[in-house]
């Protein structure tokens, strides 16, 4: 079996700033599923590596959906670029942080 884990397995648009995290993320939802390599067999890898890609598959998704929402927020023309950013200032720092939680509290 093969298991590809950051851009080769799932690229990101650079608007979120996510696809090294996510390659770091892969590499360790990888290394917890693997069995111990003398214990380990041809079933029990491809085990491991179907739950590796079901259990990245959710989140990568939203990763990729955040990244092209951002794609379309960051690149709103003049008119509505006024608007994303009087948003943005009355969300702040802390608000604009919270946004992604989701994101930034993951743990494995």
């Amino acid at each position: 079996g093969v298991a590809l884990v950051g851009d080769a397995a799932h690229p990101i648009l650079p608007l979120l700033a996510q696809g090294a995290a996510m390659a770091i993320e892969d590499a360790a939802v990888l290394a917890d599923l693997l069995p111990k390599p003398a214990e380990m067999n041809a079933a029990m890898l491809e085990q491991a590596l179907k739950r590796y890609a079901n259990m990245r598959l959710g989140r990568v998704s939203k990763v990729h959906a955040t990244a092209r929402q951002n794609a379309r927020i960051y690149h709103f023309g003049k008119f509505a670029s006024y608007f994303r950013d009087r948003r943005m200032t009355m969300l702040g720092p802390e608000g604009m942080q919270k946004r992604f939680d989701w994101l930034y509290k993951f743990r494995t």
